[in-house]
């Protein structure tokens, strides 16, 4: 999306640099974070001590259509795109969860495809997860992510789980002390599928 603004708006900071360029100060270019930087962990990284994410990006996977790309230009470019978009995420998920490790940083990290029983609660004396791994998960961490309408199941479906991830992802790699919920949001909800 294309803005108008007003370009004696801007003031100088030390985030970004317009160059002195009118055009960067007349026009701003809006469009979602995920072309860039999808966690947004790049500019967290360099102000924040304690980072918390929640990963709601559908999971890489190989692409069953492959066959008729072969036919398709836009296609294999948008194939090649999508690769290169996992790589660059890939690297600063695996990059801060190496900072989680050495102590660099504070925090923890979940993901709408990360295996629940990954979570060493138990093992931990933390009590277990509100969910535990199962087809129905699968189903749900399988779900589209486009922004489309999603029905009220799939929502139910999709908050329940971000919710159990989250709960198992702070208790077991951030904060033991926080109380275990009691029961998700939705208890009578099914996965879509």
């Amino acid at each position: 999306m294309k803005l108008r603004v007003d370009p004696d708006a801007w003031s100088r900071g030390n985030i970004s640099d317009l160059h002195g360029d009118s055009y960067l100060r007349e026009n701003l270019w809006l469009a979602d974070g995920g072309i860039y930087d999808n966690l947004g962990l790049e500019r967290l990284n360099r102000l924040c001590d304690r980072i918390l994410v929640s990963d709601a990006g559908a999971p890489f996977s190989v692409d069953r259509k492959v066959r008729l790309a072969r036919f398709s230009q836009l296609a294999r470019t948008k194939r090649t795109l999508d690769i290169m978009s996992e790589q660059v995420r890939a690297l600063r998920t695996r990059d801060l969860i190496r900072q989680f490790v050495s102590g660099e940083k504070s925090g923890a990290y979940w993901g709408i495809g990360t295996v629940i029983s990954d979570f060493p609660l138990e093992e931990r004396g933390l009590g277990s997860a509100l969910m535990a791994d199962s087809e129905k998960t699968r189903r749900i961490a399988a779900m589209r992510t486009r922004l489309n309408r999603f029905s009220a199941e799939e929502q139910e479906a999709l908050i329940n789980w971000g919710y159990a991830q989250a709960d198992a992802a702070l208790r077991a790699r951030f904060d033991p002390s926080l109380a275990a919920p009691e029961r998700l949001p939705y208890p009578d909800a099914q996965a879509h599928g």
